[in-house]
């Protein structure tokens, strides 16, 4: 009977993989259709860049509510419903007429893919006993990093032959089956009992994340002098403040944010923020830097992404493997040596450059990336048990997508800067982008990679209990 509900339940967590690789596609495949939306609705770099950056914000937003979800309601209707959210949106993208309306269904499919994406991590833990989680959370990282950076491929194809909104109709196609199939396979894992939401928790996150968008978005555009920047950040200081208060006084949390006072947790949630970044970063700024400064086309940029895509994807499960076997510190030494290798590779180029060189800059960026994602979210979780894994889960999430989208939106604006004052001649200007600020952001990353290294090793390098993560328990 047990042996019977095991299979069961991974057949629940094998169908739930599969359905949130079709939404995750969504994540960020408008990178390669970035600049045919761009001229469809006449606006620059920065507004379409929003397109990602505002999906993520909303992302890390929704993916804050996942503990109460998951504590009051079953995983079967969570899914079924966030499905529907995603479907929804993706025929709302098709029929916008406008930058606004686009915009807003990127919100939509956040609000779906915010669920669906902590779901998938939560449901591995659920299944898979903790000696075995680097295995099942690479598994996881595996589906969850290879569609949005294989999606910029796809849609670079598909845009070219088709035009960007039928990357909408592909997604909407495809999650309609996953829904059919999920509807007859899925079950339910874990056991739930009717938690109250705290209003002014709720008020307070989501007014400090909607104030945090809009300063960034005006900084990008007037400075950090601009009153405009300041009000919105004041608001979000204040808003999140009161938050971080509330979730530490409170019986019942939305957020268990005393789970910080962990240090295996804290430095885990820190790293699997910075790596996101990278995450986001990386194939945007690629696809910029290729079609804005090479002049190459969408459906090139994405064959030049695919190496990455490919090597991040297979390189998931190996990476948590290696976790489980060797711990913490060889782990993100691997990644963070590669992601600074693969970032100084990008300051060395030039319009000039081979694509096949910015086809192997960014495969070992990737595969970078697979030895930092989801090997950190299993070092967070050591030593929890079930009801904080699912409060980990939100945070580690939550904090992964909004400082994910602010690092991405900051080098995007440190680009337009350096642009702005020193490369004003570039072929690019006028899209806030030159080769002087690709090398400016990819050596900053680069700087900030190594630094990382000499960070962990100094923090946990002398623990091998807590070094070794997973497996010290």
């Amino acid at each position: 009977m047990q042996e019977s509900s095991c299979r069961r339940d991974r057949v629940t967590f094998f169908v739930v993989l599969a359905s949130v690789f079709v939404a995750n596609l969504a994540y960020n495949m408008l990178t390669t259709a970035l600049p045919s939306v761009m001229a469809d609705f006449e606006i620059d770099a920065i507004a379409g860049q929003l397109l990602t950056t505002g999906y993520v914000y909303a992302l890390g937003g929704v993916s804050a509510m996942i503990a109460f979800f998951t504590t009051r309601y079953s995983i079967r209707n969570l899914f079924l419903v966030a499905m529907a959210f995603f479907i929804a949106s993706c025929v709302i993208a098709v029929c916008a007429q406008s930058y606004p309306v686009l915009l807003a269904s990127r919100f939509l499919q956040a609000c779906g893919n915010g669920v669906l994406i902590p779901l998938v991590q939560l449901v591995a833990v659920a299944v898979y006993p903790e000696e075995r989680r680097g295995f099942a959370l690479g598994l996881s990282g595996m589906v969850i990093a290879f569609a949005p950076v294989f999606g910029p491929t796809i849609s670079g194809i598909v845009t070219d032959l088709l035009g960007w909104r039928a990357n909408f109709v592909m997604l909407a196609c495809a999650a309609s089956v996953a829904w059919v199939v999920a509807f007859f396979t899925i079950r339910d894992i874990g056991t739930h009992f009717p938690v109250k939401l705290d209003p002014l928790s709720c008020a307070s996150f989501a007014g400090g994340l909607t104030c945090l968008l809009v300063a960034v978005s005006v900084a990008e555009r007037e400075g950090l002098a601009s009153l405009g920047f300041l009000l919105p950040a004041a608001g979000a200081v204040a808003c999140l403040a009161l938050f971080v208060v509330r979730q530490l006084k409170i019986p019942n949390p939305l957020l268990k944010l005393r789970l910080f006072k962990r240090k295996t947790f804290a430095l885990g949630v820190i790293l699997a923020g910075l790596a996101q970044i990278a995450v986001l970063a990386g194939p945007l700024q690629a696809s910029l830097f290729m079609q804005n400064e090479c002049g190459n086309m969408a459906l090139a940029v994405g064959f030049v992404l695919l190496p990455g895509a490919l090597a991040n994807a297979f390189a998931n499960t190996p990476a948590g493997s290696f976790y489980d076997r060797f711990g913490m510190v060889p782990c993100m030494s691997v990644g963070l040596s590669l992601l600074a290798i693969g970032s100084g590779m990008f300051v060395a180029f030039d319009s000039s450059v081979s694509v096949v060189w910015v086809a192997i800059a960014h495969a070992i960026r990737m595969i970078g990336l697979a030895f930092l994602v989801m090997p950190t979210t299993a070092y967070c979780m050591t030593g929890l048990d079930d009801s904080e894994t699912k409060h980990a889960t939100a945070i580690i999430n939550a904090v992964r997508q909004v400082v994910g989208s602010l690092g991405s939106n900051l080098l995007i604006a440190l680009m337009a800067v350096v642009t702005l004052r020193w490369a004003p001649a570039d072929v690019a200007a006028a899209e806030g982008l030159s080769l002087l600020g690709f090398h400016v952001s990819f050596g900053l990353q680069a700087v900030i990679f190594a630094v990382l290294i000499v960070v962990v090793v100094a923090t946990i390098g002398g623990s091998r209990g807590e070094a070794n993560g997973a497996s010290s328990n």
